[in-house]
């Protein structure tokens, strides 16, 4: 199989994670670097609606895109830094208290 050679070095898929990469630690750097519960490890960490809305603007925006508007509104107070078990919690308790046609079940 040939290998695709690419034009513009930006196109370059390990150049372009790369450049997602820093531009997500940058993000969670400014959002605070760590959970409310403490957990810091960067792999883990998530950017996370506070207002739980981030489903409609994932439909519009993704990537690069979207960390660039999370730093424009860094001072919103609209988005939070949340480890993985944090944001999953605060899932299905806001799923909990409006369920959307879907079934929450608690073991």
């Amino acid at each position: 199989m040939k290998k695709r050679k690419w034009k513009c070095p930006s196109q370059q898929p390990e150049y372009r994670k790369a450049q997602y990469n820093t531009k997500r630690l940058e993000v969670i750097s400014k959002l605070g670097g760590k959970c409310s519960c403490g957990y810091s490890d960067h792999r883990a960490l998530q950017i996370d609606h506070v207002d739980s809305t981030g489903a409609n603007e994932r439909k519009v925006l993704n990537g690069i895109p979207f960390l660039n508007k999370v730093l424009k509104e860094i001072e919103s107070g609209k988005y939070q830094v949340l480890c993985s078990n944090c944001n999953w919690i605060k899932r299905a308790e806001t799923e909990a208290e409006q369920p959307k046609g879907k079934q929450v079940y608690e073991s």
